[in-house]
């Protein structure tokens, strides 16, 4: 698999296929993050916490894999990858 990972993130032939069967297996379930959301803004309440932090690699990918989250997830996401650290750290490609 780390040659398929490596041509998906320069941009390569791999279809988004590959990486969303690896997303669903690595367990992540947009469905049961949905459910935890609710209407809060992060998975614990109101604060950004380390269960939040934990999913940011999974959700940098979801576009790369053609994978549309349900609506709680699509604003999740988004609140998580503005947030000014997770801009300063995001590498250039």
């Amino acid at each position: 698999m780390p040659q398929e990972f490596d041509v998906v993130c320069l941009g390569g032939g791999v279809a988004g296929e590959a990486l969303a069967g690896e997303l669903e297996g690595s367990g992540l379930s947009l469905a049961v993050v949905e459910r935890q959301l609710g209407g809060g803004k992060f998975l614990v309440g109101d604060r950004f916490t380390l269960a939040d932090l934990c999913y940011l690699p999974f959700l940098e990918f979801l576009p790369l894999a053609e994978i549309e989250p349900p609506p709680a997830v699509a604003a999740w996401t988004e609140r998580l990858l503005t947030r000014p650290s997770a801009l300063e750290t995001k590498p250039e490609h």
